[in-house]
């Protein structure tokens, strides 16, 4: 927001979205579309369906850059040098609008100045694209009557994410492509509500309404709003906060439906900050890896739970109205006001209406609105008064600040680059079947089937030098951390680059980001770090001794589970995880009474200098553990179940848990029909007959039907 508020006077989407559909060329840029905002895509290729121009820039190639007209496939942290590049075109051949530059606009012989040391044969070096793409590209923006710029966290997840920001601005300016319809630049939100929570004053130096706290009008104002002694001082970021606490600056925090422990960058810190609170309060729908950290966890409220308002990306505000009340029983205006008038300041809200005409009253771009005029389609801000229309495009005859400010923008290279230590450039993002860190959707057993665990992109041309074959597990690493995910080869990255999905608690990629920010946002540089690829085999191979199947490797296709009377769970390792945990120098187990969390480590392991964990399958507290089991490897069979049993645990969330853990109580039978109806479907589709007395069951590692099957079946084969 802080660079379109630079130059325009504000931060917001300067279009609607059904005015896309009429543009005559659309610049998309870092921004996955098709996959990330599916509706809005389909406004933005109904642009080609009507004869307009689709180019997109990004350094992958994905399902919206293969529909474009023009992909350009710049480099990682160029997007500076490759707009600047662009508007270098653009004035060297008369395409700019002077007219709109003299009559709009300031600062302009800043700008050329800098724009002026980017030619495209420079440009061309810095970004990897060809000069007759970027030729094409300037000239299809600047000659089209109305063309958009549309720009998602590509753009603003960078350490120089506001210059990025204001290039796009710069750019849109120098071309007159502002202040109509159809034609504007269009930041869409990464997350539902986020405008209407910055609306509504979720940034560290605004209050509602986008009214600074360092003008004292502002404050003085809502001091008498709210009966309350304000501070005129910007507070801190996300980020900041992090590292507030790691410096002890603070002691407690509240956190409302977020997940840093997994979103935050450098997460290992995270951790380690979140972990040192006195008093950590989260309010969240499910269990995560963050309220497993928390002190006290309260429920909060669906979206179907809640009723109030959403602003959406084009800055509509929209009616949501509750369809079932709130299953914990309060909605989240309600838990956030009693908790307000425990901490000693009063709050009495008798609805969600009543918060919503004091926020139109204190907020004047919603002045005008209601809930009755919200009642239909909503309202696009500002609307002033309850007369006003609302306003689809900002900017018509004057930008909010008055004159557009040109800003003269070099370029700066990412924070991190590769070196022969790290010598790969990572970039992170989303796939289709997942949403953020996962929550919701790695819940749903349908769309977990889509992508069940992690994976890293890599070229075939860097698979092939590095020994890596597809599907393979292998090993990325930063100055920060380390995981371990499948390789997929493809030429959607390219050459020396690397893409995570970022979704995955047990390998997410925050491990490795750089938590290097933005100057005036503190945003962190979530989309570019240099890594360095390893294979894993033979890494672990040498640690544990002997040959490990890595792609099962202690997770949960190695544990049992029974659930005992009570509703306690009794959990264990198989024969191959004791084996395994054999070989290590020493552990550490959980303490009784001790919180577990699903899909972090329950125990860690150490062999010399290497550390590895067993993962808990499930949310619980410690009520016995079983250290014998560890002794030695194979079998202890002195407890009722056959087993190695580990620890019992009394579970605090389990009826997810029922569709990933097979629970038998000591019925060994069922697991061994089980494994003979598999190997029956694998003989009707190999065309062979597999050995019989279980042999295929006691040299691959156990009589669970989770493993993975074809591959194991196909190493038996390959080995016989």
């Amino acid at each position: 927001m802080a660079g379109l508020a630079a130059t325009f006077g504000s931060g917001a989407m300067t279009n609607s979205f059904a005015e896309l559909e009429n543009a005559n060329c659309i610049l998309v840029i870092g921004s996955n579309t098709t996959l990330a905002h599916p509706i809005a895509a389909k406004r933005l290729l109904r642009t080609k369906d009507n004869g307009g121009r689709l180019m997109v820039a990004d350094p992958r190639q994905t399902q919206i850059a293969q529909l474009a007209h023009l992909h350009v496939q710049h480099r990682l942290g160029t997007d500076v040098a490759l707009i600047n590049g662009l508007m270098h075109i653009i004035y060297r051949n008369g395409w700019h609008n002077q007219a709109f530059i003299d009559s709009r606009t300031e600062n302009f012989p800043a700008l050329l100045e800098v724009i002026e040391q980017f030619p495209p044969e420079r440009v061309s070096q810095i970004t990897g694209v060809p000069v007759a793409e970027l030729t094409r590209m300037a000239e299809w923006y600047a000659k089209s009557e109305a063309s958009a710029i549309v720009y998602v966290l590509g753009i603003t997840q960078h350490s120089t994410g506001t210059d990025n920001v204001k290039s796009l601005a710069n750019l849109a300016m120098l071309c007159g492509h502002v202040g109509r319809p159809s034609t504007g630049v269009n930041p869409i939100r990464g997350q539902n509500n986020v405008q209407g929570a910055c609306d509504m004053g979720g940034l560290p130096n605004v209050l509602p309404g986008y009214q600074y706290v360092n003008v004292p009008a502002n404050v003085e104002k809502f001091e008498k709003a709210w009966n309350v002694k304000l501070s005129a001082a910007p507070g801190l970021t996300m980020v900041e906060q992090i590292e507030a606490i790691g410096a002890g600056k603070f002691k407690g925090l509240v956190v409302f439906g977020a997940n840093p422990v997994l979103s935050y960058p450098d997460a290992n810190r995270v951790r380690d900050a979140l972990g040192s609170l006195e008093f950590f309060l989260v309010l969240d729908i499910f269990p995560t890896a963050t309220t497993a950290l928390a002190h006290v966890v309260l429920p909060a409220a669906s979206f179907a739970e809640s009723d109030g308002t959403f602003s959406n990306s084009e800055r509509r505000v929209q009616r949501v109205r509750q369809a079932i009340g709130p299953l914990a029983g309060k909605a989240n205006w309600e838990a956030i006001q009693e908790l307000a008038t425990r901490l000693g300041y009063p709050m009495s809200y008798p609805s969600a209406e009543a918060i919503f005409n004091e926020m139109a009253g204190l907020t004047p771009s919603y002045g005008g609105m209601s809930y009755p005029r919200l009642s239909a389609q909503g309202l696009c801000w500002p609307c002033p008064t309850s007369d006003h229309p609302g306003t689809p495009y900002l900017h018509k005859d004057k930008f909010v600040r008055g004159l557009g400010c040109f800003q003269a923008i070099d370029y700066r290279p990412p924070a991190e680059a590769p070196d022969a230590d790290y010598p790969f450039w990572l970039t992170t993002g989303t796939i289709s079947s997942q949403y953020l860190t996962g929550t919701m959707t790695r819940r749903c057993p349908s769309l977990h089937r889509e992508n069940p665990e992690a994976f890293i992109e890599i070229n075939p041309r860097d698979a092939r030098r590095l020994g890596i074959q597809a599907g393979e597990q292998i090993k990325a690493g930063s100055r920060r951390g380390t995981i371990t995910a499948k390789a997929v080869l493809t030429e959607r990255v390219r050459p020396g680059v690397a893409f995570i999905p970022m979704h995955f608690l047990e390998d997410s990629v925050n491990r490795l980001a750089n938590a290097a920010l933005d100057p005036v946002t503190k945003t962190p540089e979530y989309k570019v770090c240099a890594v360095k690829l390893t294979k894993l085999a033979e890494p672990l191979e040498e640690v544990f001794g002997f040959k490990v199947p890595l792609s099962s490797f202690l997770h949960q296709g190695h544990t049992w589970a029974a659930l005992e009377q009570g509703g306690r769970v009794r959990l264990g390792l198989d024969d191959f995880s004791q084996k395994v945990l054999g070989r290590a120098d020493k552990f550490r187990l959980p303490e009784i009474g001790a919180k577990i969390h699903r899909d972090l480590p329950a125990i860690k392991l150490f062999r010399g200098a290497n550390e590895a964990a067993v993962l808990a399958p499930l949310d619980g507290v410690i009520e016995a553990v079983n250290p014998k089991v560890l002794e030695r490897p194979g079998l202890v069979h002195d407890d009722p179940y056959g087993l190695g049993w580990l620890m019992v645990v009394s579970p605090t969330n389990l009826q997810p848990d029922l569709e990933k853990l097979h629970f038998e109580k000591g019925n060994v039978a069922w697991i061994e029909n089980e494994t003979h109806r598999l190997m029956g479907l694998l003989e009707s589709s190999l065309g062979v007959t597999l050995p019989s007395g279980g042999t295929i069951v006691d040299d691959v590692y156990g009589h669970y039907p989770q493993l993975e099957w074809p591959r194991l079946v196909k190493e038996f084969l390959r080995s016989a």
